[in-house]
Formats: C-alpha cells, sequence, structure tokens
C-alpha cells in the first residue's frame, strides 16, 4: 500500500497565504518561522522582525500587509529578480519580514 507524507504544518503554500495572511502574521508575531512554497519549490520564508534584523540584505524593499495580499505574485517575483528582504510594515511600523530562500534557510529544515 502506497502512502504520501503530507507536508509538515508549519509549510505554507503561495495561494494559501494569501487566503489566510492575518493567521500567518499572527503566528510569526509570536515567534514562529513560515516557509512559503510555489508548486513544491522554496520561495522564501515569513520571519519575525528579531531575526530579521540580525541578517545583512543587500536589498530590500517595504510594502505594506494589505498591499502584500493584493500584490503577492509581485513580491515573489521581486524575491525571485534579487531582492533578498521585503518589510512587511502594518501602520507604518515593520510587523515581519518575507526573505528570500537564497539568503535564508531555516535551521530545522537543514538537519533534515
Amino acid at each position: 500500500m502506497l502512502t504520501t507524507l503530507s507536508p509538515p504544518v508549519n509549510l505554507v503554500p503561495l495561494s494559501k497565504l494569501r487566503q489566510n495572511l492575518s493567521r500567518y502574521r499572527r503566528q510569526v508575531q509570536n515567534g514562529d518561522i513560515v516557509p512559503i512554497d510555489y508548486y513544491k519549490d522554496r520561495i522564501g520564508y515569513l520571519v519575525p522582525i528579531a531575526i530579521a534584523e540580525t541578517l545583512k540584505f543587500s536589498s530590500e524593499q517595504e510594502m505594506g500587509l494589505i498591499d502584500l495580499r493584493d500584490n503577492l505574485n509581485s513580491a515573489w517575483e521581486s524575491l525571485e529578480s534579487g531582492v533578498d528582504c521585503i518589510w512587511l510594515t502594518y501602520h507604518n511600523e515593520r510587523r515581519l519580514a518575507f526573505i528570500s530562500a537564497r539568503v535564508y534557510q531555516y535551521e530545522d529544515e537543514i538537519k533534515l
């Protein structure tokens, strides 16, 4: 009998991120790291501000959380084309970061 392994609970397809952005925002603000996939390719991570501020980026952008929901594909394309970090803001305050998989790898995934 063949069984398929389900993805980890915290693995989020890009389409689910658009639908449940506020839930994932709360999860990240509580300290979780959320890997984001697009058709099984890792495209980035939503990470807490405390982690993102310790990293060095060659190129950064800021985007409102509402703008991210409306322009999620263009945000992903920015990460693919060389932007290392998109700071996600709410009322002009940084709340979390969407970081490219090129510049960050989650330690728990490396151990797998």
